[in-house]
């Protein structure tokens, strides 16, 4: 990988992105930042089991511009648990756990990403394959 690729701090950047973002803080002008780390082939498979390309990733995340702040002002993300599990030239894996609080309850999710390098990105990597998976309602949820 280039030597500016950083998927560790993209994770990071871009929840961060994404919380300000369905909160409604961030400005509309603000959304390149998906446009430039989420291509087409791009793949989330929810925890539910849905698949959504980028395009459709980015059409959703375009359209939920504020639906969070709407309804929860408190709406927050975290990620924890931010690791790199696997290293080569052409990709990185990392995996991390997700929270969203919502109304003041913690919910979380497991997820694996899948990176490649992309000079262009913030952090010099696109996202090529997210899995997403609940995680027991039991888990430890950030403080």
């Amino acid at each position: 990988m280039n030597h500016r690729a950083d998927p560790e701090r993209e994770v990071r950047e871009f929840h961060e992105f994404i919380e300000a973002w369905l909160a409604g803080r961030a400005d509309r002008d603000e959304y390149d930042r998906a446009e430039a780390v989420l291509p087409d082939d791009f793949e989330i498979v929810s925890p539910s089991g849905e698949r959504r390309d980028g395009e459709k990733i980015r059409a959703d995340l375009r359209a939920g511009h504020g639906a969070a702040g709407d309804s929860d002002p408190a709406f927050e993300i975290r990620v924890t648990d931010l690791r790199t599990r696997v290293e080569r030239e052409e990709c990185r894996l990392v995996t991390y756990d997700e929270w969203q609080r919502r109304d003041g309850d913690w919910e979380g999710r497991t997820s694996s990403a899948l990176f490649r390098p992309a000079d262009d990105a913030p952090n010099g990597v696109e996202w090529v394959h997210l899995h997403e998976t609940w995680l027991p309602e039991d888990a430890d949820a950030p403080a």
